[in-house]
């Protein structure tokens, strides 16, 4: 295998045997417990092989580190004794610090039923300024696991792009009970901590990583197989030709490993472009199985994964009004877990009560802006029928009610989430929220429809007023057809450059107000606001293009993401059409799938040589392109 080294690492014993890497490696291991390392995804982490198993090596590991350039004496090990109730995890804060850094412990739950339990915990690094550092460390669950452990020297590189890293506890059922265990305990070895130039994949240990991903002799991590396995259909393919692959290509590749094994960038605008380089690389298998009412992802980091984006030829039909009476609903208090400033308690999950046979969850998250942080609130639904919903979202202090915002959507398979700005808080709000006193009661209620799209309003019964988007009202869209929109121009103005400068810019007259005429129809303005509002919508296949346009002109790339995806998976689209969108807008993981049908993975598309040809030579800014790109 030319370029790539996948080499078993138990304890830092190397076991010989056939050189077939990447198709028999971990295939005799033993029975794991689920965890959820994939993303919070529910991925199988792969046991340690028997004795007499037929591991595969490609080659020698890479050479051990240097020794470090001074002698580590005290504090070192700062050993952290950590114990989390699975009922109630509250972080334990300022656990550690050394030469102006300092790291807390975040525990979540994902799993407290069935024959185990199990959770990730995040150790989240402060004041590194614009440096970088090597850590290295052991971790030690102190209560018996599903499986053995890996308590042995790991290390990860942090800096301000990757703050923390990730670690997993799986706990069994006790055997005197069969029940599970009421907290999860383990020790936090910090073995040194050493500066250094820059952040580079390189001699990293990524726990519980048993293999070296080893490109050349430029980057060398070790981390899961079989998480990456999963998701990948055809990873043997790849890894075959991963000494082809161009240091963009390879830099690439390592970013979205560290999105699965560490949530980096989980919040980011680079989160979106990294998940799209992984469906460039192949990594586009089994999403929908990752993909349930279940599943730890929140709101954000699901909606990039295929199934949130749709493109439909079904006659639209407006639902004139909400149907009182007999609905199916459900009301829960959910007290906010959140810091501002924190980076692992930006986002909370929680599981809503069950709607008949439908299953959700609700996130609760921050979003910056210009005049504070916005708190968000998504819905997902999951059903098999097409539903009305009312939305009813409160925000609560010491149990008293501060505001409330409603909202009504048609949600569907494909349709299936409700996107809520519910306040932008201010300093006393921030302050309130990282202290615990902010609490959000959600009301929902489903109707069954036919219909396939309904219009919310200023005034909620009255239809003569403008269209709104949920949330605070802080600005309005004008648009050609006579129609007006109300808006969060701060949400607006964080997801489009072009929005962004237009209501805030002083530099031209017509620029820093609270209105912005808009040069499209209004069914084509709110197709677009709902992508952004609520992340998942089905476009019609009339109007598909002008929404991206709008994007385009926007300058919002969520806009331009959302749309590609929806055009790569839709089968109401030719492959033709495809590859001339794809050269038009430059839709760059539909190039790179037709340009390399080796590492396409899912898709398989008969594209003619004289498409073939048009984008065979990639952009500058392809990962196959520019300058550390593929000669072409």
């Amino acid at each position: 295998m030319d370029g790539v080294q996948i080499i078993w690492d138990n304890l830092n014993r190397i076991i010989p045997g056939r050189n077939n890497a990447a198709n028999n490696a971990g295939n005799n291991a033993g029975q794991a417990a689920p965890n959820q390392v994939l993303l919070n995804l529910g991925a199988l982490n792969q046991a340690a092989p028997n004795a007499n198993a037929d591991v595969a090596v490609v080659a020698a590991p890479p050479p051990a580190l240097p020794p470090p350039t001074r002698t580590y004496v005290a504090p070192f090990p700062i050993v952290t004794n950590c114990e989390f109730t699975l009922e109630n995890p509250e972080p334990q804060l300022e656990c550690g610090q050394w030469g102006g850094l300092t790291w807390d412990i975040v525990y979540k739950n994902y799993n407290t039923s069935g024959n185990y339990a199990a959770g990730t915990s995040a150790v989240v690094f402060k004041g590194m300024g614009k440096n970088t550092y090597r850590v290295h460390f052991k971790y030690d669950l102190t209560k018996k696991s599903a499986k053995d452990m890996w308590m042995r020297d790991q290390n990860v590189m942090i800096d301000e792009e990757h703050p923390y890293f990730f670690c997993e506890n799986t706990l069994e059922k006790r055997e005197e009970n069969n029940s599970l265990p009421k907290a999860v305990s383990f020790n936090l070895s910090i073995e040194f901590i050493e500066k250094v130039e820059k952040f580079e994949y390189d001699h990293q240990k990524w726990p519980p990583g048993q293999y070296w991903f080893q490109c050349r002799n430029d980057y060398a991590v070790r981390c899961d197989f079989k998480t990456l396995e999963r998701i990948h259909p055809m990873l043997s393919h790849l890894l075959q030709r991963f000494g082809n692959l161009s240091k963009k290509e390879a830099l690439a590749f390592y970013d979205f490993v560290g999105v699965i094994v560490h949530n980096w960038y989980v919040g980011t605008p680079k989160y979106d472009e990294i998940m799209l380089n992984g469906y460039k690389l192949g990594f586009t298998g089994l999403w929908d199985t990752i993909d349930k009412p279940w599943c730890s992802l929140e709101f954000k980091a699901r909606t990039i994964l295929p199934g949130y984006q749709h493109i439909t030829n079904e006659v639209p039909a407006r639902q004139e009004t909400f149907r009182e009476g007999l609905a199916a609903g459900v009301c829960d208090m959910f007290d906010l877990k959140l810091n501002a400033s924190h980076p692992m308690m930006r986002s909370q999950l929680e599981d809503l009560k069950p709607i008949r046979e439908h299953r959700g969850q609700v996130s609760f998250y921050i979003e910056d802006s210009a005049s504070g942080p916005l708190l968000m609130a998504g819905v997902c639904i999951h059903g098999r029928t097409r539903q009305h919903a009312k939305l009813k979202v409160t925000l609560f202090r010491k149990k008293e009610s501060i505001v409330f915002v409603t909202t009504y959507r048609i949600i569907d398979t494909n349709q299936k989430t409700i996107g809520v700005i519910v306040s932008i808080l201010n300093d006393e709000f921030v302050a309130a929220l990282a202290a615990g006193e902010l609490s959000v009661a959600i009301q929902l209620h489903l109707h069954g429809t036919k219909n396939t799209y309904i219009h919310n309003y200023v005034e909620e019964f009255d239809t003569t007023t403008p269209y709104k988007m949920p949330g605070p009202i802080t600005g309005y869209l004008n648009c050609r057809d006579g129609e007006k929109i109300a808006i969060c121009k701060e949400y607006l103005a964080n997801h489009c450059e072009q929005l962004q400068m237009m209501f805030y810019s002083t530099a031209f007259l017509d620029c820093g107000g609270d209105e912005i005429n808009v040069d499209e129809d209004s069914d084509v303005v709110l197709d677009a606001l709902e992508i952004l509002y609520h992340r998942s919508k089905s476009v019609q296949l009339k109007t598909y293009r002008r929404v991206m346009e709008l994007g385009g002109y926007w300058l919002c790339r969520r806009i331009q993401i959302f749309i590609e995806m929806a055009i790569m998976h839709s089968s109401l689209i030719t492959v033709p059409v495809k590859v001339e969108l794809a050269k038009e807008f430059d839709l760059q993981v539909i190039k790179y799938a037709i340009r390399h049908p080796e590492y396409a993975s899912t898709y398989k598309w008969e594209v003619s040589e004289e498409d073939k040809a048009r984008i065979a030579l990639p952009g500058p800014n392809e990962i196959d392109g520019g300058i550390d790109g593929r000669p072409f």
